[in-house]
């Protein structure tokens, strides 16, 4: 069976929510909204800015850690390379972009989702 594009980019966004959700759901959701914000940002950013995110996408989904995040507290690491790249690429943060990374957090999280 051959794949398309398509196919291939649902299996990676599929594959990313998964591994991001279950981060997620031990970081909170302030840490939620910030991974929204850079996923949402990137379509639009600049190719610096692009790797920014990825890289720290990549470190929040990699087992390879600074603080392994089974240790108690080891997700504070993923956290703050996420915070530190939202800082990084602040000037992509549109309000379309905040409105989509708000959408999501509503439907994974409900209406008390708010936290931007």
């Amino acid at each position: 069976m051959s794949e398309t594009k398509n196919d291939s980019e649902h299996l990676s966004q599929d594959t990313l929510w998964k591994k991001v959700m279950s981060v997620l759901k031990k970081v909170g959701k302030p840490v939620a909204y910030n991974v929204l914000l850079l996923y949402y940002a990137y379509p639009e950013a600049p190719a610096k800015a692009k790797a920014t995110i990825l890289g720290a996408l990549g470190y929040l989904v990699s087992p390879i850690d600074g603080i392994p995040d089974w240790v108690p507290g080891g997700l504070i690491d993923d956290a703050a390379v996420i915070a530190a790249a939202v800082a990084a690429i602040a000037f992509c943060i549109t309000p379309e972009v905040k409105i989509k990374a708000n959408a999501k957090m509503e439907e994974w999280f409900g209406k008390e989702s708010d936290v931007a």
